[in-house]
């Protein structure tokens, strides 16, 4: 019995150094937008369609302290665009868990061009801050096997088994061994 994965999609990325602009994210399926926690006003008054992003936060920080916005714009794709706010100083942990719920939010089906950018980040915030979220990127696209089994790079065949937790979040079990317990938080 020989299962194997789903073909990848292809996947393209390439550095731009276009200016943020209406035009820029017409050309996109889906653009995410990541901008400073700490100076959030300032930034979203850099955006294109500000006073749009002004009100969607103003509305939204309400409820969550650093909320994620989410809207489709008036154009000829209706680009969903996603902005969320990176905070101080935030380890690679934070820049990924950020950047994995913007993707989250951001690669539905349909999207195929997808735009990265920053605004009002250092530079080497913002560089670490685009590889956090190409990495979520491709890992959104990547092809996830619903298989049970699974031969490993050793010729093994494996059986994986999840089972959920009464307090959230599942364990994998691999090869039937409690030591290679992973754990996942559920949505």
């Amino acid at each position: 019995m020989s299962q194997s994965l789903p073909e990848a999609p292809r996947i393209r990325l390439r550095a731009a150094s276009d200016a943020l602009r209406d035009a820029t994210l017409a050309r996109a399926d889906a653009g995410v937008i990541l901008l400073p926690a700490a100076e959030a006003r300032a930034a979203l008054a850099k955006l294109p369609q500000a006073a749009l992003w002004q009100r969607l936060y103003q509305a939204n920080r309400r409820a969550v302290p650093a909320p994620i916005l989410s809207t489709h714009l008036a154009n000829r794709r209706g680009t969903r665009v996603v902005v969320g706010f990176l905070p101080e100083s935030p380890s690679a942990f934070q820049r990924l868990q950020l950047a994995g719920r913007l993707m989250r939010e951001a690669v539905k089906p349909g999207v195929v061009d997808l735009a990265l950018h920053t605004v009002g980040l250092p530079a080497a915030q913002s560089r670490a801050a685009l590889e956090a979220l190409a990495s979520a990127a491709l890992a959104a696209a990547a092809p996830i096997s619903d298989a049970s089994e699974y031969q490993s790079a050793d010729g093994r065949w494996l059986r994986r088994t999840v089972r959920a937790l009464e307090d959230g979040g599942s364990i994998e079990l691999k090869d039937g061994k409690q030591a290679e317990v992973l754990v996942f938080d559920l949505p």
